[in-house]
Formats: structure tokens, sequence, C-alpha cells
């Protein structure tokens, strides 16, 4: 095909580009409630270390998926699927793509939320509600990226019946 085709992978990587971008937006946004609950309530270690674990596995996140981006998106994507035209890509491979950055936007989400769960859940005593919220997602997000070309297909035969 000619040069102005687009690879699916090339959106793939787009995507995972675009997920860091947001992972950082979610590391500064941590930092800054640290500061608030600082100014505000003075030094809690459990809400600050907390915090902290959110930063740094959003940050750390952030650096995978960007660095990561290249062999990810190539990872994403089934080997037949080349080269798709820029106006025309393939439903079921643009479904499947879609399905696989939902899945990695929930484990990306999740997997910070889950650290700082633990961390104020064993202070408690008790994990809390959160906790299962957190595991679920982290449970769903699984499913979506290992499973997407069955659940693009699904989707497709539902659409069209």
């Amino acid at each position: 095909m000619g040069g102005n085709g687009v690879t699916a992978s090339g959106l793939a990587l787009l995507g995972c580009r675009l997920l860091s971008l947001y992972l950082l937006y979610l590391a500064i946004q941590s930092i800054t409630f640290l500061v608030y609950g600082f100014v505000e309530g003075g030094p809690d270690f459990l809400r600050d270390l907390s915090l902290f674990l959110n930063f740094g596995l959003n940050l750390a996140t952030c650096a995978a998926f960007w660095f990561g981006a290249p062999w990810l998106s190539r990872k994403m994507i089934p080997p037949n699927v080349e080269q798709v035209e820029a106006g025309a890509p393939g439903v079921e491979h643009l479904m499947m793509l879609a399905v696989v950055i939902l899945g990695l936007v929930l484990l990306s989400g999740a997997i910070p939320r889950l650290a700082s769960t633990v961390a104020l859940g064993i202070n408690e005593g008790y994990f809390r509600l959160e906790a299962v919220e957190v595991v679920v997602r982290i449970v769903l997000g699984a499913i979506l990226i290992l499973g997407s070309q069955g659940i693009a297909r699904a989707i497709g035969r539902v659409r069209r019946w």
C-alpha cells in the first residue's frame, strides 16, 4: 500500500503515548493533593505515604507506557494486521484496539490505587470496599487486554445481529 496508510500498531503507539500523558497528569495531581494536605492539615504519615505511593506508581506506569509504547503497540495488534488505509480502517481491528486501550486504562488507574488502598487498609486493620473495586478493575482490565480479539469479534457479531 502507499505511504499514506496508517498502521494499526501506529494507532496503538499513539494510544499508549496518550495514556502515558494522562498518567503523568495523575502523578502531578497526586503531588498537588499532597501539598494541599500538608498545608491544610499538617503531616499525616499514612495519607502522605498513600499519596507518595500513588505518585510513584503513576510516574512509573507513565514511564513504562511511554518508553514501552513501541513494544506494547506491536503486541496489541495481531501479526496478520499489516496496514490499514488512512480513511478506512477495519472496524473489528479498531474495536480490538479500543478494547485493549480500555483495559490498559483500567489497569493503569487501578494499580496505583490498589497500593494506596492497601497502605491505608493495613493501618485501619481491614480492607475497605474500595479495595474490592480496585481488584475488580484490575481483573476487568486484564480480561479486556488478554481477550480483546474475542471481545471485538463478539461486539461485531452483536452489531450485525
